[in-house]
């Protein structure tokens, strides 16, 4: 059939044409179930995805837009095509206000065929006069043109602004000044429509008369006069009161488009579109609230790794450093002076262990700083297990020291006197023997949980922030990266760890008050242990409460 009312899908393509003017590459549609709604909707999909437009999504409504609306707000939709009657506009629009769907960050594209004050609050609407003209403020309209606003005659004899006057006067003698019936707004597509018939009809008879055929012998099996009167129609060209009118070979009105928008309760004619030649000419510039520029399609996504900031990782190094350098001195005083008596009842080799297990447990530190910033990510995991196997061994070397020296004293106080020369010689046996099988569990348990489970390198997103108050568009999100591994392996290397230190409590508690001149430093020992034990009971659980908090968990676990 055919229809000189224009398809809804005529707004279409004005409306892809607008997103691409205004660089917007990604839209939402809210529409009511309606048949032709449905239809517009799916086209307006079909129209966007062969313009390289995202549609974020497609949400439908009854009689009830609230659930649909709050589904807009949470997948951060900016640029909302409506496609509804306009009642159920109003509803939307309310539901807008409330969901905070307005403003400077967002546009509405609804239909521009709703009377003028459409967005008046009626009965039942659960929103003032006020907050309605704050949700409509800025949307866009998309109509084809209805009333021809050049001064043009008409295939009538008469322009389009003569028409209406006539129009006019006849309503309001049958009618009243005031009152306008519905339908009023289509008058002139109604009164074209004859005129497209009538001129249709015309050119049929001249070519069914070159033919000796009648019109007045038309029936509706009549396959033949019913083609030329559709060729006619296809044919058909005039300037009506609604414009020029011509038809597809679908039969659909080509109209050119209409675009207008909202500006203080009334609608401003902003330029017309015209889908034949693809021209979209500006009659006046959009209004932008606030911004004096069209909004962000959607909010900016900006992720950055939370990482350990550069002054604190310097300083935590710095520090680490000293400490190296403060042992490996150690290290060369105990050997300078391994032959003073002094020196040799504080079992050496024990110190000489203990300061290398404090060298790596110290150098640990620069391993726990470093980031995929810093470091190829595709090598982030090599320093998960480097991380693990480091730290692990220096602390089994280190507390594995302590651990002999309070293990011999507690021997000593226990046993009768023997030798002072095969004690020594056992004690320094007995010493690498001790300290070798920790390290081996060590190295037993790190292969079986690289082989079996290897740590891999995750990353989880915090809440998201916002990189101005003033701009609402950017916001950054927060990555935290860390090494992830089963909870399994976690809980064997702590529990074998957390044995050593309660044995090590143990003993350094049961030596607490024992004086023994082959281990002149057996106190101090057992206080540095009760201080490891501590320090251990404190940080770990306070480690894994503060995870989010880069620095602060660095500070801890180093």
């Amino acid at each position: 059939f055919f229809r000189t009312h224009p398809s809804a899908t005529i707004h279409n393509p004005t409306r892809v044409k607008l997103f691409k003017e205004f660089k917007w590459q990604r839209i939402a549609i809210i529409l009511e179930a309606e048949e032709v709604f449905v239809t517009t909707a799916k086209d307006l999909e079909y129209q966007c995805k062969k313009a390289g437009i995202e549609v974020l999504t497609r949400v439908t409504f009854l009689s009830d837009p609230s659930d649909a609306v709050k589904s807009l707000a949470r997948q951060d939709a900016r640029i909302i095509v409506g496609i509804f009657y306009g009642g159920e506009a109003r509803k939307v629009m309310c539901e807008a206000y409330k969901q905070n769907l307005y403003g400077k960050q967002y546009v509405w594209f609804l239909l521009g065929w709703y009377e003028d004050n459409w967005y008046l609050p009626v009965k039942g609407l659960n929103c003032t006069k006020e907050e309605m003209l704050k949700v409509v403020q800025g949307h866009f309209t998309t109509e084809a043109i209805i009333l021809n606003r050049d001064n043009k005659q008409t295939v009538a004899g008469i322009t389009a602004q003569q028409w209406l006057d006539k129009y006019h006067q006849r309503l309001n003698q049958n009618l009243g000044t005031s009152v306008r019936p519905e339908g009023y707004q289509e008058a002139p597509l109604a009164y074209d429509a004859i005129w497209a018939v009538a001129l249709a009809l015309n050119a049929t008879m001249h070519k069914l008369k070159k033919r000796g055929i009648a019109i007045e012998s038309f029936n509706y099996e009549n396959k033949l006069i019913s083609q030329e009167i559709q060729n006619s129609l296809r044919d058909t060209f005039f300037l009506g009161v609604s414009g020029e009118v011509k038809f597809t070979d679908e039969g659909d009105r080509i109209a050119l488009t209409q675009i207008e928008q909202m500006v203080n309760g009334n609608y401003n004619l902003l330029g017309y579109y015209d889908t034949q030649d693809d021209n979209l000419s500006w009659a006046s510039a959009p209004q932008w609230l606030e911004t004096g520029s069209p909004p962000k399609d959607r909010t900016v996504i900006v992720e950055q790794l939370k990482t350990v900031s550069l002054s604190f990782f310097v300083t935590l190094n710095a520090i680490a450093a000293i400490g190296i350098i403060w042992s490996i001195g150690l290290i060369c005083f105990n050997f300078k002076f391994r032959k003073f008596r002094y020196i040799q009842m504080s079992q050496p080799l024990s110190n000489y262990i203990m300061l290398v297990g404090c060298i790596g447990c110290l150098s640990s530190v620069i391993l726990f700083g470093l980031d995929s910033q810093k470091i190829n990510a595709r090598d982030f995991t090599k320093l998960c297990h480097s991380r693990a196997v480091l730290l692990s061994i220096s602390f089994s070397l280190f507390f594995g020291a302590m651990f002999t020296k309070v293990w011999f004293a507690y021997r000593l106080s226990t046993q009768l006197e023997q030798s002072s020369k095969s004690k020594q010689k056992v004690e320094n046996a007995q010493v690498v023997l001790m300290i070798s099988l920790f390290c081996l569990i060590d190295v037993a348990i790190l292969t079986s949980w690289f082989i079996k489970s290897p740590m891999i390198r995750i990353t989880e997103k915090l809440e998201q922030e916002d990189v101005d108050p003033n701009d609402e568009n950017i916001k950054i999100v927060r990555r935290l990266e860390r090494c992830d591994a089963n909870l399994v392996w976690y809980c064997i290397l702590f529990g074998y760890k957390g044995l050593l230190l309660l044995f090590g409590l143990f003993l350094a508690y049961e030596t607490r008050s024992v004086k023994l001149k082959r281990l002149n430093d057996s106190r101090l020992v057992g206080m540095s242990i009760y201080n490891v034990v501590i320090l251990c009971m404190i940080t770990g659980p306070v480690s894994l409460v503060i995870v989010n908090h880069v620095d602060a968990h660095f500070a801890f676990i180093t």
